[in-house]
C-alpha cells in the first residue's frame, strides 16, 4: 500500500473576508482521507478556511487541512491530477503551501500558473512523491486564481510510461513539410486497399505513383505506423485475393513498391467490397495479426468504381465488424470525372450515414493529390471522426445535451483533432455548469481546455471522472480538445446548463450518480 499525505496552510487577506456573526467561527477543513486500488479511483476534495469549515463562505485563518490518499497506487494508477482553484490576490500574507513527503511548495504568486507536466525540473510547483516499493509517482498541477477561495481537487488517474526511444540528434532539423505534423512521430495502423477490377485498371495505374508517395511519407515500425495491403475484386468463381501474399502488417515503404510492380486485376466492373471485409479482411486480422490498443485505424481505398450491391445481411455485419473494431475508412476516388456521393458510389456511400466513411476526390487540376489527401483527410481527425465543431447556434438553449468525443457508437477520438464546442451565455441565465462524466486522453500530448471569456479555466489530460465546474458567462464557455500524432483514448464525455442564480450552478450534477465527491469552480 502506498500513502502520501497533502498539508495545505492557509494565509487569507482580510480584505477579502465577510465579518462573521457571534455564533459562527472560521475554521479549515478536518482531515480527509480517500483509499484507491486498481478498480476504484474516488476522489477527494480539500477546500480552504471557511465559516464552520463547511466549504461555503471563506474567511481569514491561518490553518491547515491533512488530506491523505492511500492505496496500492503502484499498482493501479500511479498518478494523482490535482486541481487547485485559489484567489487572485496571492501575495506574501495571502497563500498556501502544499507539503508532501520531503517537499515543500508555497504558492503565493500568479506566476505559478501551469498546464498539468510530468517533468518535476521543469516547473517548480511539480514534484514527485516515491511510493514503499521505490517507483516515481507522477502527480499534475493545475492552477485557477479565483477570489476568497482555495479548493484542492485530487483524482488517481492511470499513467502509461512512455516507450524508451532514442533522443533525435541535435542536428536534427525541425520539421517544415506539408503536414501539420512530421509524418515520423505518427501512431497509425493503415491498410492500402486497392480495387483491382478490370474496369478500374486505367484509373488504378494512373494512380500508383500517387498511391507510393503517400506510403512513402511514413516511416515504418511496430511503435510507429504499420502497413498492410489488400485487393479488392469482383468475385470470378468463389477467387477473394485479400491480403494475398503478404501477411498483414508486414509491409514497409520498399515492399509495398515491390508488391505492387505487377497487380493481378480480376474480369469485372463492381468488386465485392462488404463480402471480402467480412470474410477476407476481418477474419484477416484476427490475432495475432490485430490492431494495436490506442491506436489510429484507417482502411484508404484507392478505387473509381463503386462496390457491388450487397445484401442486407451482410451490410449488416459490416457496419458490426467496423464499429467494433474502430476501422475508419477513407474512399479515394480516382476517377476525376466524378464525385464521390449517391450518384456514382450509392453503396460505399451508404456507410457514410454510419460516420464509419470519409471521402477524397482526385483532381485533374495540377494539385498534388498525394499531399492533399493526407493533409485534408488522413491528418485531419475532425474529419476522420466526423467530428464537426458546434459554434454555440443554441444561444444558452443547451440544457442536458451532452457533448462526447468521440462521437457515438465509437471507443477512440482520432489523431489530431481539433475540435471546439462553444456555450454561448444568455442575460437571463449566466450562470453555467460544465461537467464531465469522465475524460481519457493522452497525458501531457492531449488536452481538454476550458475558457471563459477568452481566459483559461483550466486544462484537464490524462484520465478521471466526476469533474465539474461553475461559471458566471457574458459572453462564452469554450471546450477546446487537441490530440497529438500519437496514442488515441477515449476522450469525454461533458453536459453544459445554464441557470439564473449560482445555487442551482453549483449542485452536483445528477448525471454523475455515485461517483466520489466532486471539485467546484465557482466564478463571482
Amino acid at each position: 500500500m502506498v500513502a502520501f499525505k497533502l498539508l495545505i496552510a492557509f494565509a487569507v487577506a482580510a480584505a477579502f473576508v465577510p465579518s462573521l456573526d457571534a455564533a459562527d467561527t472560521c475554521e479549515c477543513m478536518a482531515a480527509q482521507s480517500e483509499t484507491v486500488s486498481p478498480t476504484s479511483q474516488p476522489s477527494l476534495v480539500v477546500y480552504g478556511p471557511s465559516i464552520n469549515a463547511q466549504g461555503g463562505v471563506s474567511c481569514a485563518k491561518t490553518c491547515s487541512t491533512v488530506g491523505t490518499i492511500n492505496g496500492a497506487l503502484s499498482s493501479g494508477p500511479p498518478g494523482i491530477q490535482i486541481s487547485i482553484l485559489l484567489s487572485t490576490a496571492l501575495n506574501a500574507t495571502n497563500y498556501f503551501t502544499i507539503v508532501g513527503g520531503s517537499v515543500t511548495q508555497t504558492i503565493q504568486s500568479a506566476s505559478t500558473i501551469i498546464s498539468p507536466i510530468t517533468d518535476s525540473n521543469t516547473v517548480n510547483i511539480t514534484f514527485h512523491f516515491t511510493t514503499s516499493d521505490g517507483k516515481m509517482c507522477p502527480f499534475f498541477f493545475i492552477i485557477k486564481y479565483f477570489l476568497a477561495e482555495v479548493t484542492l481537487y485530487l483524482t488517481p488517474i492511470p499513467q502509461t510510461t512512455p516507450p524508451t526511444t532514442t533522443a533525435p540528434s541535435a542536428s536534427t532539423p525541425a520539421y517544415n513539410g506539408p503536414y501539420p505534423v512530421n509524418p515520423a512521430t505518427v501512431n497509425l495502423d493503415l491498410i492500402i486497399g486497392l480495387d483491382i477490377a478490370s474496369s478500374n485498371k486505367a484509373l488504378l495505374n494512373n494512380a500508383l505513383p500517387s498511391i507510393k508517395e503517400i506510403v512513402n511519407t511514413f516511416s515504418y515500425s511496430d511503435d510507429t505506423v504499420r502497413l498492410s495491403l489488400f485487393f479488392f475484386n469482383p468475385v470470378l468463381g468463389g477467387v477473394e485475393i485479400g491480403f494475398g501474399s503478404t501477411l498483414p502488417w508486414s509491409l514497409n515503404a520498399t515492399t509495398f513498391n515491390a508488391s505492387t510492380s505487377f497487380i493481378p486485376y480480376v474480369t469485372g466492373t463492381n468488386s465485392d467490397y462488404f463480402s471480402q471485409l467480412n470474410d477476407k479482411l476481418f477474419n484477416g486480422l484476427a490475432d495475432p495479426n490485430g490492431f494495436r490498443d490506442n491506436t489510429e485505424r484507417i482502411l484508404l481505398i484507392f478505387t473509381g468504381n463503386d462496390a457491388a450491391t450487397p445484401s442486407t445481411t451482410v451490410s449488416g455485419s459490416v457496419v458490426h465488424n467496423l464499429t467494433s473494431s474502430e476501422l475508419k475508412i477513407v474512399v479515394a476516388n480516382i476517377d476525376t470525372t466524378k464525385q464521390f456521393g449517391t450518384t456514382y458510389f450509392p453503396n460505399l456511400n451508404s456507410l457514410t450515414d454510419t460516420k464509419l466513411v470519409s471521402s477524397f476526390d482526385y483532381l485533374d487540376n495540377g494539385q498534388n493529390n498525394a499531399q492533399e489527401l493526407l493533409k485534408t483527410v488522413i491528418f485531419n481527425g475532425n474529419a476522420i471522426g466526423q467530428q464537426k465543431n458546434n459554434d454555440g447556434n443554441d444561444d444558452g438553449d443547451f440544457t442536458e445535451v451532452p457533448d462526447r468525443v468521440p462521437i457515438d457508437n465509437f471507443k477512440y477520438y482520432n489523431i489530431l483533432t481539433n475540435y471546439k464546442r462553444t456555450y454561448k451565455a444568455i442575460a437571463s441565465k449566466p450562470w453555467i455548469q460544465l461537467s464531465f462524466n469522465y475524460y481519457d486522453t493522452n497525458v501531457n500530448k492531449d488536452f481538454i481546455r476550458i475558457t471563459n471569456g477568452g481566459n483559461t479555466i483550466t486544462t484537464l489530460t490524462g484520465q478521471g471522472y466526476g469533474f465539474y465546474l461553475c461559471q458566471n458567462v457574458t459572453d462564452s464557455l469554450v471546450v477546446s480538445f487537441e490530440s497529438s500524432a500519437g496514442k488515441v483514448y477515449g476522450g469525454y464525455q461533458s453536459n453544459a446548463v445554464a441557470s439564473a442564480e449560482n445555487t442551482t450552478c453549483l449542485a452536483k450534477p445528477h448525471t454523475f450518480g455515485v461517483m466520489g465527491r466532486i471539485m467546484k469552480y465557482l466564478d463571482v
